[in-house]
């Protein structure tokens, strides 16, 4: 005899799609949640309903109590992942039990500060007749508002079913009651997406024969796994079909079933995103059989990122995160090397570090707001601080900060993520360049630590390379670069430290020298060493006061020389101070205060000619003199800086007036630099931008040396003016124009022009009294496009294109000139494309005006050192050719138990093309021939990662 029965079970999804902010949030709201399913802890699914029970309540969602924040990117509108249903009630004529609730695991992070609202009172739809007698099923997702008060304001359905089940969804949704999201402690509304699920069940109940109490029964546990780490799979269903059973794994991966009959049983896996398999278990009286599934994904199904926003407050930052970093084309997967591909930055010549933006101006990178010596190694190849240590790259190309100083150029400020908590972690990596490892995991109860290192081995390359006999390497190019990361967090307070060092070295022997300069003999070495370390402590004293300490020491030593015509050895010792208060004065009005101080300790020792070292607009060749000077200096100098900036919200409106005031001790020089930004939200989408503001820059140390430069120098002034748009096409298309003009004053250039001296004895007599002065002048000004679509589940790319010139005037009266790296056009386009979960393809398209080239018109002889010295014409009126470069790469992953593999292969200028790089001259410079970059580079890594 057979009986049926019919009953509604709600779905308990593991996470639900996030949705843009509507437009009638206020600005308070940062950023799109990410949900899990209920609020009861995770618990285990009962093994299955009695015969009888009633039907049972759908469930709902909420958002779970953290969940980590990626900073900087736009939310993805992905479809919602498909949910286990929950178990039901019990008791003929009860009210409908409440479905145990499975937390999801944690996606994506949340912005600094900022805390979910959690969810107090849930109310279950009252479930009508009439949708019951019709069958209904399906999935009501309602978009609600949650005020500062914790009630939902609004709720409208975003995916209905049918009018019985979407007003019943819309019924309850309206009584439910949470706790506030809150930003630094202060509630702020919210919108979200909540999902109700009603699954209709055809149960089966056998009505048999009594059961012999004897018949034998086995047990069936198991546990799921993500294939490729050791991370459980919550919410996958797990089926029985020949005895009509089902469950959900819990949070653990964990699901049982009891009471199973002895015998061969097929045991079903079933999920959209890591597909469906069947296995055989032999189930055994009076045992439990355990079983290990790890599933690899199969499709992009609901895969959910969620990028947290800081709100923009500058003109123009432009930010990458760590997605957006591995799988760029031409880079090799590093951090700092995508920077070259966004607007505004100029292009570097293969094997140069230098980092160009708008124009000109010494740009500085940032390690959590501290300054490093360089951003890349020797060679531009690699960044000196570990890719995968780091969240976020702001860069900003002009009017940044009242909290950055004593640069005219622009900012890179590289943001550090926090150590990964919930396990140990883990990779090692290599690629034709290098090899790298990292481990990272908890320390005690609020703790986690990273440690990161990484080795070039290019040397041993170079040394099984051919090379010709008159040029031997004994140590070739080479670096180190290492991190040790520990960060802990604990109510209000966050203690960051620090330690962090890179080394690079080249040494060669030169036995024949060139015949442009017979004095160009001997050891050569190019050497640049640091170690520091960083304390922070920040405190959120109460919901509107915060305060912020950052205190950096680092020792650097610089070694450069050749034979015996050229040395320069210096070691710095310096002292960073950083201390900052935020204080939230009303809801409209914020006002920031702080101290940014640098103490210096320099010790120099330097031989070289008397003319010194190139500078900017000159040719580099020099007069070759065998006359010599050699200085030693020690100094010190304490840079100070205080500043303050209002942050003032009117409606729309955001404007941001700020100060700065620089004392500066070396030079017994001090500067107000005023600073204004504002940006306006026109309608929702669309926002126009300025700013406005004047930096200083300080002289190079040796350049106000009284042995070889000017101790009367000042600082560099420049003002920054820019204006611009954002447009917000979709979700994840969006345009940022943005136009911009810079002024550089007081620039230190040479006294008297000593290319232009007819002879030798004119050029020292030139250089008699101080040989520099601040007496240039420059100028920047062009327009920068980014179209981009922001790093979604398949395709991720940009479009940048830079119009602009940048010119310089070395002293009152001469010409403008063109500045050494200015480019007219600079257009790259990027593209990447995820063909399946496991490859990912993706290309750069790169061109850009050739870089001014100062041509060698004429030479005369010098009897002091038996060369020819070479006569320069007009500096930088020539232009190399056009920069064409076209790079592909291709990634794989394969997934084992509990580790992964990525490899990847890097075409850079795939096309082979010849792009110029300046040209080569014979020993009296009356012949030259053209010099080319690199050709086609082929790279291919791996990385393992647990």
């Amino acid at each position: 005899m057979h009986r049926s029965k019919r009953r509604w079970t709600p779905s308990a999804p593991r996470g639900v799609t996030p949705l843009p902010v509507l437009p009638a949030a206020p600005l308070a709201l940062l950023a799109t949640l990410l949900l899990a399913a209920g609020p009861a802890a995770a618990q285990e699914p009962p093994e299955g309903p009695p015969a009888d029970a009633p039907p049972a309540a759908p469930a709902a969602e909420q958002a779970p109590e953290e969940a980590p924040a990626k900073d900087e990117a736009a939310a993805e509108e992905e479809p919602a992942a498909e949910a286990p249903p929950a178990a039901p009630g019990a008791g003929a004529d009860a009210a409908p039990a409440e479905a145990p609730a499975e937390e999801a695991p944690a996606q994506s992070e949340l912005p600094e500060g900022f805390e979910p609202p959690k969810l107090l009172q849930e109310v279950q739809p009252t479930y009508p007749p009439e949708a019951q007698a019709q069958k209904l099923a399906g999935d009501v997702v309602l978009l609600i508002t949650i005020d500062e008060e914790g009630a939902v304001s609004e709720a409208v359905v975003v995916q209905g079913v049918h009018p019985l089940l979407d007003n019943a969804a819309l019924e309850a949704g309206f009584q439910l009651v949470f706790e506030p999201a809150k930003m630094n402690d202060e509630p702020v509304p919210v919108q979200l997406q909540y999902r109700y699920g009603f699954t209709y069940v055809e149960e089966k109940v056998e009505v048999a024969a009594p059961v012999d109490e004897e018949k034998p029964v086995g047990v069936l546990e198991g546990q799921l796994f993500k294939r490729g780490s050791v991370d459980a799979l919550p919410g996958v269903r797990v089926v029985l079909r020949e005895l009509g059973l089902e469950t959900f794994s819990d949070a653990q991966g964990k699901f049982r079933f009891e009471e199973l009959p002895v015998g061969p049983l097929i045991i079903g896996i079933e999920d959209d995103v890591y597909g469906d398999i069947e296995d055989e278990e032999e189930i055994k009286a009076g045992e439990v059989v355990t079983v290990t599934y790890r599933l690899d994904q199969e499709t992009f199904g609901d895969r959910i990122q969620v990028f947290g926003k800081r709100p923009k407050k500058e003109v123009v930052r432009r930010t990458i995160t760590v997605e957006e970093i591995r799988t760029i084309p031409g880079t090799n997967g590093d951090a700092l090397g995508v920077v070259q591909n966004l607007p505004g930055v100029a292009r570097t010549p293969f094997g140069q570090s230098d980092l160009i933006l708008r124009g000109g101006g010494n740009t500085q990178a940032y390690l959590n707001q501290q300054p490093i010596p360089i951003a890349f190694h020797f060679g531009g190849i690699r960044s000196t601080v570990a890719s995968a240590l780091i969240e976020s790259i702001d860069v900003y190309p002009g009017n940044f900060d009242v909290e950055y100083g004593r640069v005219s150029g622009g900012i890179v400020d590289v943001r550090l993520r926090e150590p990964r908590t919930d396990r140990v972690h883990g990779y090692v990596e290599a690629d034709v360049f290098d090899a790298g490892a990292l481990v990272e995991g908890p320390v005690g109860e609020n703790g986690g630590l990273a440690i990161a290192v990484r080795r070039s081995y290019f040397d041993a390359l170079l040394a099984a390379a051919p090379l010709p006999d008159t040029f031997s390497i004994t140590t070739a190019p080479r670096w180190y670069d290492a991190q040790i990361l520990y960060d802990w967090k604990d109510k209000g307070h966050r203690f960051r430290a620090l330690l962090y060092g890179s080394s690079d070295q080249f040494e060669s022997v030169i036995e024949e020298p060139p015949e442009q300069n017979t004095l160009i003999r001997g050891d050569a070495v190019a050497k640049l060493e640091w170690v520091g370390g960083q304390l922070e402590h920040t405190w959120d004293i109460d919901d509107r006061l915060q305060h912020k300490l950052n205190v950096a020491y680092l020792l650097t030593g610089i070694d450069f020389g050749v034979g015996e015509i050229f040395s320069l050895n210096f070691l710095f010792h310096q002292l960073f101070i950083r201390d900052s208060v935020r204080a939230k004065l009303t809801d409209t009005l914020e006002l920031k205060v702080g101290m940014d101080v640098l103490n210096q300790w320099n010790t120099i020792d330097a031989l070289g000619g008397v003319t010194g070292p190139p500078r900017e607009g000159e040719t580099g060749g020099g007069f070759g003199s065998d006359q010599t000077i050699s200085v030693e200096i020690d100094t010190f100098e304490a840079n100070c800086a205080l500043y303050t900036a209002a942050e003032w919200k009117l409606g729309p409106i955001l404007l941001i007036p700020g100060l700065r005031f620089d004392v500066f001790s070396a030079i017994d020089d001090y500067r107000l630099q005023p600073r204004f930004t504002a940006r306006w939200d026109v309608v929702e989408g669309t926002t126009v931008k300025a700013g406005v503001g004047q930096f200083v820059e300080l002289p190079d140390g040796q350049d106000t040396s009284p042995d070889i430069g000017n101790p009367n120098l000042k600082a560099e002034d420049s003002l920054h003016y820019s204006v611009g748009f954002e447009q917000q096409f979709t979700d994840a298309i969006n345009l940022d124009v943005t136009a911009f003009y810079k002024t550089f004053d007081d620039l230190v250039t040479r006294a008297e022009s000593l290319d232009a001296a007819d002879d030798f004895d004119d050029a020292l007599e030139a250089n008699a009294g101080p040989s520099l002065l601040n007496q240039g002048e420059g100028r920047s000004y062009g327009i920068e496009f980014l179209l981009r679509h922001d790093f979604s589940n398949r395709v991720f790319g940009w479009v940048s294109y830079t119009l602009q010139r940048s010119e310089r005037r070395d002293r009152p009266g001469d010409d403008w000139r063109l500045f050494d790296f200015d480019q007219t056009h600079n257009l790259i386009v990027i593209g990447q494309y995820k063909l399946t979960p496991k490859w990912t393809v993706g290309f750069r398209w790169r061109t850009t005006s050739g870089n001014p080239d100062t041509p060698i018109v004429d030479s005369v002889f010098d009897a002091n050192t038996g060369t020819y010295v070479q006569i320069p014409g007009e500096p930088n009126s020539t232009r190399q050719p056009t920069f064409n470069q076209i790079d592909l790469r291709v990634d794989r992953e394969w997934t084992y138990d509990t580790w992964r593999l990525v490899g990847y292969l890097d075409l850079r200028n795939t096309l082979n093309t010849a792009n110029a790089s300046g040209f080569q001259y014979n020993y009296d410079f009356t012949q030259r021939t053209q010099a080319y970059e690199i050709p086609i580079i082929p790279s291919f890594g791996l990385r393992g990662e647990f």
